[in-house]
C-alpha cells in the first residue's frame, strides 16, 4: 500500500481510507474512526466498534458539550458581528449623508443666479400681462 496524501494548505491529510493511529491536538483518538473527506477539509470523529456502551454514552456526552461549547462561541461571533455591522451600516449612512448634502448645497449655489434670473423673468412677465390687459 503506497503513502499518499492529500495537503489542504499547510496540513497534510492522510487521505480517507487509512485510519489515522496518532493523537490530534485536543483529540483523543484511541479506538475511535476518523473520516476525512476530499475537497474542503471535513473531520468527522466517531466511537470505535468495539467501544463499550459506556464508553459510546461519555462520547456523546463529551461532543455534545463540545458543540453547545461551540455554538455558544458562534453566537457571541454572531452578536458581535452584527453590532460591528449595525456600527459600520451607521458610519456609512451618516458619510452619505453628509456627502449629499455637501452636493446639495453645491447645486444650489452653482444654480443660484439662475435661479434669481428666473424670478425676475418672471416678474418681468407678469408686469408685461398686467400692462397689455389694461384698457
Amino acid at each position: 500500500m503506497a503513502e499518499t496524501s492529500r495537503v489542504f494548505g499547510a496540513w497534510s491529510v492522510p487521505a480517507p481510507e487509512y485510519v489515522i493511529e496518532r493523537r490530534v491536538e485536543g483529540l483523543e483518538v484511541l479506538g475511535t474512526t476518523i473520516t476525512v473527506s476530499a475537497g474542503r477539509p471535513t473531520l468527522i470523529v466517531s466511537p470505535g466498534a468495539d467501544e463499550t456502551l459506556e464508553r459510546k454514552v461519555q462520547f456523546l456526552v463529551d461532543r455534545d458539550r463540545a458543540v453547545q461549547s461551540e455554538l455558544g462561541e458562534l453566537w457571541k461571533r454572531l452578536d458581535d458581528l452584527e453590532a460591528a455591522w449595525a456600527k459600520r451600516l451607521a458610519t456609512a449612512r451618516g458619510e452619505l449623508e453628509a456627502r449629499f448634502a455637501q452636493a446639495l448645497k453645491a447645486a444650489l449655489e452653482e444654480h443660484r443666479p439662475l435661479r434669481i434670473l428666473g424670478v425676475f423673468a418672471l416678474v418681468g412677465g407678469l408686469v408685461c400681462v398686467t400692462l397689455a390687459s389694461l384698457p
